[in-house]
Parts: C-alpha cells; structure tokens; sequence
C-alpha cells in the first residue's frame, strides 16, 4: 500500500498524509491579519477539506496538536474549537495545546491524526 500525500502550499512539503487507515494534516490560516478565533477557523476548515480529500473527517479525527503563538489567548482558540468540534462527546478527539514559536504572523497551527474507511478510497 501506497503513502498518499496531499501537497502543501510551502515548498518540499505535505500538507497531509495518509497510509492505511490513518490521515495525518497540518494547517495554518491564510489571513495572517486576524485574530486567534478566526485563524482557528480557518485553520479547522483547511483541516476539514484535507481530511475529506483522503477519505476521512472531522468526527473521526483521533488526536489533535494545537500550537498557539501566545498561550494567553487560549479562550479565543476555545470559541473556534467549540463551534467544529461535533457535540457528541463520545466522538470528541483528544487536544493538546502548547505556545510554540510560529512564523511570523501565524498565531495557530493545527495538526491531526484521524481515521478513514478503506472501503471508500
């Protein structure tokens, strides 16, 4: 079986993975200029279509590494989180969420580990 891997905009990279039955992504937001809720968003909606693109999806999302510029703004990420994580707790994914040095601009990067269903690629 093959690795498949999605290109990311940046060069010499993924910007998601997938081997077997697991998709691995990573994304930022492209609006630099907004604050930590509304790059969450879009970060959590890029993450959305790379799963899809290789057979998976949020509700089967097992892990989730968030890395945030400033931990003081960890609330704002929360907001994001609470409107795309499903409400069903039994499909909620384990969170970490660490303060990291991000490139400049970035003030979250969100990074997956999800299950896909072999029977549908």
């Amino acid at each position: 079986m093959r690795i498949e891997r999605l290109p990311a905009r940046a060069g010499r990279r993924s910007g998601a993975s997938a081997y077997k039955d697991l998709v691995w992504a990573v994304a930022t937001a492209d609006d630099r200029s907004e604050g930590v809720e509304r790059q969450a968003t879009q970060a959590f909606t890029k993450i959305d279509a790379l799963l899809q693109e290789l057979g998976s999806a949020s509700d089967r999302i097992i892990t989730v590494a968030v890395y945030l510029a400033d931990i003081g703004r960890k609330a704002e990420l929360d907001l994001a989180w609470d409107r795309w994580v499903p409400q069903d707790s039994s499909r909620w994914p384990m969170r970490s969420c660490v303060q990291a040095g991000l490139a400049s601009g970035v003030l979250i990067e969100v990074v997956v580990t999800a299950v896909r269903d072999l029977e549908e690629n």
